[in-house]
């Protein structure tokens, strides 16, 4: 109980809080690259609190993007695989938004971070500056969450189930193994969280960082995805 009132356990707390707060930041923020690539490509939008959804009603879109008269839809044959071929084009494309967010976001927040660093190499906490670099970095743990759960899937005979995960839906647009972009992407998430930790970060802060990203994740990511973000954003 003495570890309580120590300095380790203020910075533990104080990150717990922090993290507390990351999971609905960095689901929305994740969100927010799948909506940008769908405006762009002239869908409507809404967000919901882990996901979102786009839509047109204007059959002329699809017409006109594959070189078809406005009335295409009478020639339904044309029309149904214009519509089939570009569907699949723009799904993909709206897909890679979240993920490319979160990945750029979190690449970013590595180079400030050891940038930080190697400035302040001989310092014993971190700047503001470079706990943002932290927070921003750590965007790279969606990715290994994500392939922990597609392991525990797999783990308890479920892997036939389609998580729905970006990276599998991803994957399956592609043609290729629906396991490939998530293991891939978790891999170089273990290795990005590790340089963080291990390197980015102060020895001394390092145990409250654990601490408290551990706890406060946890319990952001079940206070948003149990119960505010369905009352905020059903």
């Amino acid at each position: 109980m003495a570890w309580l009132r120590t300095r380790e356990a203020r910075s533990a707390w104080l990150i717990f809080w922090v993290f507390l707060l990351l999971p609905a930041a960095g689901t929305l923020s994740h969100e927010a690259g799948h909506i940008a690539v769908a405006r762009w490509l002239g869908y409507e939008t809404e967000l919901y609190y882990a996901s979102m959804s786009a839509f047109t009603d204007d059959s002329a879109v699809y017409a006109g993007r594959c070189g078809l008269p406005p009335a295409a839809e009478a020639d339904l044959p044309a029309y149904a695989e214009c519509r089939r071929q570009e569907g699949k084009h723009e799904s993909l494309l709206i897909s890679l938004g979240g993920p490319l967010q979160t990945m750029l976001t979190g690449t970013l927040g590595l180079a400030w971070l050891l940038w930080n660093r190697r400035k302040h190499a001989a310092a014993e906490s971190l700047s503001r500056a470079g706990w943002c670099a932290v927070l921003l970095a750590l965007l790279w743990a969606r990715q290994v969450f994500n392939q922990l759960r597609y392991g525990l899937d797999w783990i308890q005979g479920e892997i036939d189930i389609p998580t729905g995960g970006d990276e599998e839906r991803i994957s399956l647009l592609l043609g290729i193994p629906r396991w490939s972009l998530l293991a891939a992407s978790g891999l170089i998430g273990v290795i990005i969280c590790s340089v963080v930790v291990g390197y980015g970060v102060p020895a001394l802060q390092r145990r409250p960082l654990l601490i408290g990203a551990s706890v406060g994740g946890a319990a952001g990511y079940i206070l948003w995805m149990n119960m505010l973000g369905p009352y905020l954003l059903p």
